[in-house]
């Protein structure tokens, strides 16, 4: 599972940015940014190239990274960080095809209270849609969660 600083690290890098230009663009500090970049670098959704003493961070060719940034980008207005956080992955993870909050809860080993509570934030958002009481993603969250499965 991502950290919160890792899908913020991941939404905001570009094409060779030094973990200097990240730290700042994040506001975060240096260490900090190293160690999540490294753990990006682990993942195989990040590497790093060496410019002289400078380490650049370049996103990956993963499909699953780059359906992640479209998301954001399109969706610029949504902090998929926070949004991503907490008791949402794992609650998200058994939406891999419309379903019920009652069929979620035992799954996801959560209160119905807090299936409802995380399926509303993302339904307020326009990512979750429902009908017949099931939940499902819609086409764009839809297409990356197929390539994060696969």
């Amino acid at each position: 599972m991502l950290r919160r600083i890792e899908l913020e690290a991941l939404a905001t890098v570009d094409r060779g940015d030094t973990i200097s230009e990240l730290a700042t663009k994040l506001d975060h500090s240096e260490s900090y940014l190293s160690r999540a970049v490294a753990d990006l670098v682990e993942k195989g959704l990040v590497y790093t190239e060496r410019d002289g003493r400078r380490k650049r961070v370049v996103p990956s060719d993963a499909r699953a990274v780059e359906l992640y940034r479209d998301l954001v980008r399109q969706n610029s207005y949504i902090d998929f960080p926070e949004l991503l956080t907490g008791k949402a992955l794992e609650v998200l993870y058994y939406l891999n095809q419309p379903r019920t909050v009652s069929e979620i809860a035992p799954q996801s080993d959560n209160y119905r209270n807090t299936v409802n509570r995380v399926l509303k934030r993302f339904r307020d958002r326009g990512l979750v849609g429902t009908a017949d009481g099931r939940y499902e993603f819609n086409a764009d969250v839809a297409g990356l969660i197929s390539a994060v499965r696969s």
